[in-house]
């Protein structure tokens, strides 16, 4: 796969824009911050969140915000670009964890935890911008990864991991800023869109030949 041009990255980005490596790497944790949202949300869904759970996502939220301090509107602009160069590829494997059994939430843990596992020593080795911050989120998102007994939590999401890294190198973003995200929200707008699906919009899972769909 050409990820590049299957997934049409080059009419996504804005050309005369280019951000610095610490600039990305927050844009990136931020796009974790509005999946934890939906992992919350289908933890509930799935009455999975009780006990231990709520100790892990006040660890969570506590982080976010620590994380989040000082962040400016521009930063946010940038953050909302970067999601929306990413959200076709977030939306595929997703759908790709979907083929695999895995529930709702475990998606979103796996997801979590392969960016947060990429950004981590990113982070630390060249920016050091609130590393710890970053470590404890992981740590949490870590213990609930270890409580999937699915192996389909194997699934490494190269696709997602390396053209984030690839991206965050080049400092290039998205043209236009996304104010709003998460697959909960991507699913109702997909079920309420009375539109034909384009055939730009769909992909083909290499290995078990389905169809899935990437968003707009």
């Amino acid at each position: 796969m050409n990820i590049k041009n299957d997934f049409h990255l080059d009419r996504r980005i804005q050309r005369d824009l280019v951000i610095s490596e610490e600039l990305y790497i927050s844009g990136l944790i931020d796009i974790t911050q509005w999946l934890a949202l939906d992992l919350e949300y289908f933890l509930k869904e799935e009455n999975r969140f009780f006990g231990i759970m709520i100790s892990y996502f006040k660890t969570i939220k506590d982080n976010y915000t620590m994380f989040n301090t000082g962040c400016t509107e521009e930063d946010c602009d940038i953050y909302g670009k970067i999601m929306y160069l990413f959200k076709p590829i977030i939306l595929f494997e997703y759908r790709k964890l979907e083929q695999r059994r895995l529930s709702k939430a475990d998606r979103l843990i796996v997801m979590i935890k392969r960016i947060l596992d990429l950004l981590e020593p990113i982070a630390e080795d060249k920016c050091h911008i609130k590393t710890d911050c970053i470590k404890n989120i992981n740590e949490v998102i870590t213990k609930m990864y270890d409580r999937i007994k699915n192996n389909g939590k194997l699934l490494e999401l190269k696709y997602m991991t390396r053209t984030m890294k690839y991206y965050m190198e080049e400092g290039l973003v998205g043209k236009i800023c996304v104010d709003e995200f998460g697959i909960q929200y991507e699913i109702n707008k997909r079920a309420n869109n009375s539109q034909p699906i384009s055939k730009n919009n769909i992909m083909m899972e290499e290995t078990t030949g389905k169809e899935l769909w990437i968003g707009n």
